[in-house]
C-alpha cells in the first residue's frame, strides 16, 4: 500500500500543520548580507519551504503522485510538516495514524 502515505502526505505538506519553526541563534550569523545576533529567535518557514515551486512542481496543486518521483534527499531537506531531529513534535506519529482511518471510513 503505497498510495496512501503518498496522500498523507501531500495532505500534511498543503495543510501546513504548523506556518514555522522556532529556534535561537547560538552565535552570529551572517547570510544575504543580513547579520542575525547570537541569542536572537529565529522562525524557520516551513509552510513556504513546502510550497517552493523550486522544490515541488505545481506547488498549491494537490498531486499525491509527485511523491513516488521525489527524491529522499529532497523529501528530507523541504518536507517538515512536524519540524525535524530531535525537536520534532511528539505528536507527530499520532497524527498521521489519525489520518489513515479516513481513507478506509466506508
Amino acid at each position: 500500500m503505497t498510495f496512501t502515505p503518498q496522500v498523507v502526505n501531500e495532505i500534511l505538506r498543503l495543510s501546513n500543520v504548523a506556518p514555522g519553526l522556532l529556534r535561537r541563534s547560538l552565535k552570529e550569523i551572517h547570510a544575504n548580507g543580513y547579520t542575525i545576533p547570537a541569542g536572537w529567535t529565529i522562525m524557520l518557514a516551513t509552510s513556504a519551504q513546502q510550497l517552493n515551486p523550486n522544490t515541488f512542481k505545481d506547488p498549491l496543486v494537490f498531486n499525491p503522485w509527485r511523491w513516488k518521483e521525489l527524491d529522499a534527499n529532497i523529501i528530507s531537506k523541504n518536507y517538515m510538516p512536524f519540524g525535524g531531529g530531535m525537536r520534532q513534535c511528539a505528536g507527530a506519529e499520532s497524527i498521521v495514524r489519525r489520518l489513515w482511518p479516513h481513507f478506509f471510513m466506508w
